[in-house]
Formats: C-alpha cells, sequence, structure tokens
C-alpha cells in the first residue's frame, strides 16, 4: 500500500512538471522574444556600461591632472581592456577621445584614435592656436598648447576631423575638457554616441 501511494505521488510530480513546463513554455512563445532582440538588448546594455566608464575615466584623469606619458599609458590600457571584452562578445568599438588637462601655463590635449583609418591633417585650435597633426590608426598622441591661458580666462577648443567629415566647437572656463564618440558595432548592431565633458 505504501508503494502505491508513493507511485502516485510520483506520477502527480512528473505530470505537475509537464503542464509547469508547457504553460512556461506557452508564455515564452507568446512574448515573441528572438534572439536578434535579446543580442540587441545586451549590445546596448555593453554600450550603455562602456559609456559610463569612459565618462568616469575620463573625470579620474581630469581629476589627478595626469603627466602626458600617465595619462597615454591608462588611455590605452583602458581601451585595449575594452577592444578585447567587446571582442569577445561578438563586437568591435570604434571612436575618438580628447581630453584637455592644463599643465602649468600650457594645455596638453591627448587624442585616441580608435578607429582603423589614421586622422591625416586632424585640425585642432585651441584660442587661435592651431595645430595640424596626424593621428595614426588605433594610437594616441597628446598635442601641447603653450601660453593659452594668459589672454583670458575662457578658451576656445574646436577641433575638426576630415575622414570623419565631423568637428565640434565649444567654449571652457574650467581648463579642463574632454570630448569622446563611442560606437559599438556587431550583427545588426551600430550604437553611437558623442559626450562632452566641460
Amino acid at each position: 500500500m505504501y508503494g502505491d501511494v508513493m507511485g502516485k505521488k510520483g506520477q502527480y510530480y512528473i505530470v505537475g512538471a509537464a503542464i509547469l513546463v508547457f504553460v512556461l513554455a506557452s508564455l515564452i512563445a507568446s512574448k515573441g522574444y528572438d534572439a536578434q532582440s535579446l543580442a540587441s538588448d545586451t549590445n546596448q546594455y555593453v554600450f550603455d556600461n562602456l559609456y559610463i566608464d569612459l565618462a568616469h575615466l575620463s573625470n579620474v584623469i581630469i581629476a589627478e591632472n595626469r603627466t602626458t606619458e600617465s595619462m597615454e599609458h591608462s588611455l590605452g590600457s583602458y581601451f585595449n581592456l575594452t577592444k578585447d571584452f567587446v571582442k569577445n562578445k561578438n563586437l568591435f568599438i570604434e571612436g575618438y577621445m580628447f581630453v584637455g588637462v592644463p599643465y602649468e601655463n600650457s594645455l596638453n590635449v591627448t587624442i585616441v584614435n580608435l578607429y582603423n583609418a589614421s586622422f591625416s591633417d586632424m585640425n585642432l585650435n585651441i584660442s587661435s592656436i592651431s595645430s595640424l597633426t596626424t593621428i595614426p590608426a588605433e594610437s594616441i598622441k597628446t598635442v601641447s598648447f603653450v601660453d593659452v591661458f594668459n589672454t583670458t580666462s575662457e578658451i576656445e577648443v574646436s577641433y575638426r576631423i576630415v575622414e570623419l567629415d565631423e568637428g565640434l566647437s565649444f567654449n571652457v572656463t574650467q581648463k579642463t575638457f574632454s570630448v569622446f564618440r563611442l560606437t559599438l558595432i556587431g550583427p545588426g548592431t551600430k550604437i553611437t554616441s558623442l559626450e562632452k565633458r566641460l
């Protein structure tokens, strides 16, 4: 008798589990989740986190008023880790970043190029002082502007990247700034954003 009761309880558990699986499968199917939308949501999540990290990184670098060598090393390390991280997710990242930090009476502007192509003849202007420079593909370079703080407390920053047909102009009173464009690309995904931190 005891064996019959235990056997029936086991059957009830099996039937109950089968009904639960059927109900859950029906609910998931009715929601219409497909692999493409799930991948898109995941890519957006990855992009949002990278974007927040990059904003935080630029604030830390500016707050620490790093030397040119230290800034280039920190930015290079961060972007190498980032590229490896997104590559493991079958994605890749491209973009650029400018970080301006005062040093004595100069302004050091560190430029990061995450594109597979060089920025040739990139024009960078700080308070009417112009620098025409080339930034090789996937590299970092710092340009120094001397005596930009002698004339006024506000400086004008503008840049033009010919290869991207893109530029920006803005005024800075804090003497520090960062600008970055970040694009995350993957199967069926291209997410991009531009951020200025003055």
